[in-house]
């Protein structure tokens, strides 16, 4: 084994044991910061808080960055990685022992596996029974003593997660939603005199108040920050669950990994197709964590010459909270692609700018939204023949017509 922590030791292997190996503050810091991509923190290292998904996802399921940070941070390979990766008993003990560890708790256990992913079958089944407050419960069960309980718990509240990764990719026809809220430990920071007395957190949160409303349409949420966590999987005709989804949004994800995760996300999640991927993201930062090409701010350029490469038609809608270097690019890349952009220190919805953002997301949702798109778009260019805003090597015009 090499160096670092035993990724999967214990008597039920997987979760039910956390890693201990060392103290979290004395790892180099390299290697602390490939831990941090495969979404390890201080407070997991220490056994405070539930394992990440990828301590049980094989070494296909991990993402790019993931993979690299194992096998270059860490020295894993991909043989390795799989050979310490739980095994159809350990998993075989969560499914015998769900109706135990659940019975304190309001939700039903999954039912039993019957072939197939063991670990998508579980997680597929909790979610059909507990929806969205599979996360919520899991949450309790996971801190429980009992090994079972807590592995049980672990994975209902992965439960979204481990259901996304597992479901087959969605061919964008009409209208895609996916709301990114950062999750980095800076959200918590109260505001100073930019936000008052509140966080930045909290400032999202009445963000997301106003904006779940208006996301018509097949919405997938995720949370990001040293790696992404999904809070919703993506389901037809169901509106985001504020509540359910704020209580989630915690400011405990560490770093803030940002344009290789959603390049990462949209190329796993989605299939090019005749409609639009509307991206939401809710940030107060930078990219600090993906790879060199893609981090800071320019980091969304590379990430835009893929995606654009791959045929998707993409719009951009950004809040930024609180004051964030090179923001005006931020703006850039939602006016480029016809989208909209706020900056923001004290959110009011019925505050001019927040209501013309809001105003422009609602609309994006319709069907003949193409005309205020592209209003917003030539406005975009407008502005990069004045100076005002910067052009993109990789930017393309929106087509004339209506339809």
């Amino acid at each position: 084994m090499r160096r670092g922590v035993a990724l999967f030791s214990s008597p039920v292997r997987g979760l039910a044991s956390l890693p201990r190996h060392g103290k979290w503050q004395a790892l180099p810091q390299g290697e602390r910061a490939a831990w941090e991509l495969l979404g390890w923190s201080a407070s997991r290292w220490d056994g405070q808080e539930r394992p990440p998904l990828s301590s049980l996802q094989s070494w296909s399921e991990l993402g790019n960055a993931q993979q690299a940070a194992a096998q270059h941070g860490l020295g894993w390979s991909a043989a390795e990685w799989d050979a310490h990766r739980d095994d159809q008993a350990g998993l075989d003990v969560v499914v015998e022992n769900q109706q135990t560890a659940t019975a304190s708790s309001s939700a039903p256990p999954p039912a039993p596996t019957t072939g197939g992913g063991v670990v998508g079958t579980v997680a597929g089944a909790a979610w059909s029974v507990a929806k969205r407050v599979a996360p919520l419960v899991g949450a309790g069960l996971s801190k429980s003593k009992h090994p079972a309980a807590a592995l049980a718990g672990a994975l209902l509240a992965n439960a979204p997660t481990i259901v996304d990764s597992t479901s087959q990719p969605v061919t964008v026809d009409g209208v895609e939603t996916v709301l990114y809220l950062d999750d980095s430990g800076s959200m918590t920071w109260t505001g100073e005199f930019r936000l008052g007395t509140g966080t930045r957190l909290q400032e999202g949160r009445l963000v997301l108040g106003s904006l779940a409303p208006l996301l018509s349409g097949p919405t997938r949420v995720l949370k990001f920050g040293s790696a992404p966590t999904v809070l919703s999987p993506r389901e037809e005709g169901n509106q985001v669950s504020t509540t359910l989804v704020g209580m989630q949004w915690d400011g405990s994800s560490g770093g803030t990994y940002l344009w290789k995760m959603i390049e990462d996300d949209v190329m796993s999640r989605y299939r090019p197709g005749s409609g639009k991927l509307r991206l939401v993201v809710v940030t107060d930062g930078q990219d600090t964590l993906s790879p060199a090409e893609y981090n800071g701010v320019r980091g969304m350029d590379p990430m835009m010459r893929v995606l654009l490469r791959e045929g998707f038609d993409i719009e951009w809608h950004i809040v930024v909270l609180g004051e964030v270097e090179r923001k005006e690019r931020y703006e850039a890349l939602a006016g480029a692609t016809g989208g909209s952009f706020l900056s923001t220190g004290t959110f009011d919805a019925d505050e001019p700018m927040a209501a013309a953002f809001l105003d422009a997301v609602s609309a994006s949702g319709e069907q003949d939204h193409a005309a205020s798109r592209r209003a917003r778009q030539r406005q975009y260019e407008l502005e990069a023949r004045r100076g005002k805003a910067e052009r993109f090597e990789w930017y393309r015009a929106l087509p004339e017509k209506s339809s």
